[in-house]
């Protein structure tokens, strides 16, 4: 009998140590259960379906074990469906929740980590989830914008005038430009901007990038665009762009072509140049345009405009000729002087015929002019007389004047020199009588 129950305990004690063994292994080894039991405070939201079609979600914050765990037959991980849509209900598949992805660590030695994927996590869902699971509303379509008329005025920026074409350079034009919406209101808003070109046309590879000017409408007014300056001849143009805003498209201008004329030539004045000889002994002018033999001469100028102012500037050249024409070439004696200053002088001169002229440069009032030819005479070499020598006895003998005169005598006679002359006088009487008396006896 003792040995009897002694077996039994036996048998009872074996069978014990073998279910605190299993249940040991069971608890290490128990798969799912392992996560739900270690990590009870994690919690993940989510969108939980509901039977409502105005209500389709809710939001609900739960532990990841109702997710995860396939033995939960409540769980969340089994609202499978797809995300909610509009339309009658009786024609639709039942939504399912949407379930953001997310990872946990599992507790398990190891450091195993517990990775879900999530469910219905599509740019849809998630838009819903981070719109507290509430369905969001559809964007409104874009306001249809309307077109506006982009036109342009160009203007003189000097004479702040329409431009009219006639500009001539250096000339300065700025653009202004007008943006027109079909109705009064709404006000355009936006930006303009303005690009200028080198060329009549508009064409982008004349385009002058550093001189775009971009200007932002005020109470739908349009700022000028920039200036542009030192403009020569040839054509430009202005084009101005608008940026559009929620209520207008963007429209850019039609090409607005302008030009600018070249600098009309001056007109010049005639001026009259006169020139006046003096001797320059004297300093004076010559008399009858004549110099004596081994003089010496200048020029003078004088250069007279029509008016006043004004007043010729520029300068004066002076030219001398061995003729009295100012024909062939001449001696340049004095050139690109100031005006009013004399020529240098020429000589001693010999006898003969000389010239000089003068000529005025011009300047930007008054055309150049060259002066008419100025003759004058060197008159010839003036005989001086010399004195015959002395006769014996006191008489001198006469002399021939340069004219053909006879100088009379001089000097004092002595008494016998008085006979012979009062002697050769009566006998010159007596022939003379004798002659007469001849010539009437021969009658």
């Amino acid at each position: 009998m003792l040995r009897k129950w002694r077996s039994g305990v036996g048998l009872i004690f074996s069978l014990g140590l073998a279910l605190a063994i299993g249940g040991v292994a069971s608890f290490g080894l128990g798969g799912g259960s392992v996560a739900r039991a270690a990590s009870p405070a994690f919690k993940v939201t989510l969108c939980h379906a509901t039977d409502a079609d105005n209500n389709p979600y809710t939001r609900n914050t739960v532990s990841f074990n109702s997710i995860a765990d396939a033995d939960d037959v409540n769980g969340h991980g089994d609202h499978t469906g797809p995300i909610w849509v509009a339309g009658d209900q009786a024609e639709k598949v039942k939504w399912g929740d949407i379930i953001p992805e997310y990872y946990y660590p599992t507790g398990v030695p190891g450091g195993s980590t517990f990775h879900y994927t999530g469910m219905n996590w599509t740019t849809e869902g998630q838009a819903i989830w981070n719109n507290a699971c509430n369905i969001p509303k559809p964007t409104p379509p874009p306001t249809e914008k309307k077109a506006v008329v982009v036109s342009t005025t160009v203007f003189d920026a000097t004479t702040k005038a329409v431009w009219a074409g006639t500009e001539a350079a250096p000339a300065s034009a700025y653009d202004t430009a007008r943006v027109v919406p079909p109705s009064v209101f709404p006000v355009p808003t936006g930006t303009v901007t303005y690009i200028f070109y080198s060329s009549g046309n508009c064409v982008s590879a004349n385009a002058l990038g550093t001189d775009h000017s971009t200007v932002t409408l005020a109470a739908g007014v349009v700022p000028n665009s920039n200036s542009e300056s030192n403009l020569g001849a040839g054509s430009y143009s202005f084009k101005a762009i608008y940026s559009g805003d929620g209520n207008y498209n963007g429209k850019t201008s039609v090409c607005e072509p302008f030009s600018v004329t070249a600098v009309p030539p001056p007109t010049k004045t005639n001026v009259n140049v006169s020139t006046v000889v003096f001797d320059a002994a004297t300093n004076k002018a010559l008399i009858d345009l004549k110099l004596p033999a081994g003089g010496s001469v200048y020029d003078t100028s004088k250069v007279v405009a029509p008016s006043a102012i004004p007043a010729p500037t520029g300068t004066i050249s002076y030219t001398f000729y061995e003729n009295g024409t100012c024909a062939e070439d001449g001696t340049a004696v004095g050139t690109g002087l100031a005006l009013g200053t004399n020529s240098s002088t020429k000589g001693p001169l010999e006898q003969g015929n000389y010239s000089f002229t003068a000529t005025y440069s011009g300047d930007s009032h008054y055309n150049g002019k060259t002066s008419a030819c100025e003759p004058f005479t060197v008159a010839p070499a003036q005989v001086t007389p010399t004195p015959s020598p002395t006769l014996t006895g006191g008489v001198e003998a006469a002399t021939a004047t340069p004219t053909g005169g006879v100088l009379a005598a001089t000097g004092g006679s002595t008494p016998a020199q008085s006979f012979g002359l009062s002697l050769a006088a009566l006998g010159l009487l007596a022939m003379i009588g004798g002659a007469f008396a001849w010539r009437r006896r021969a009658a």
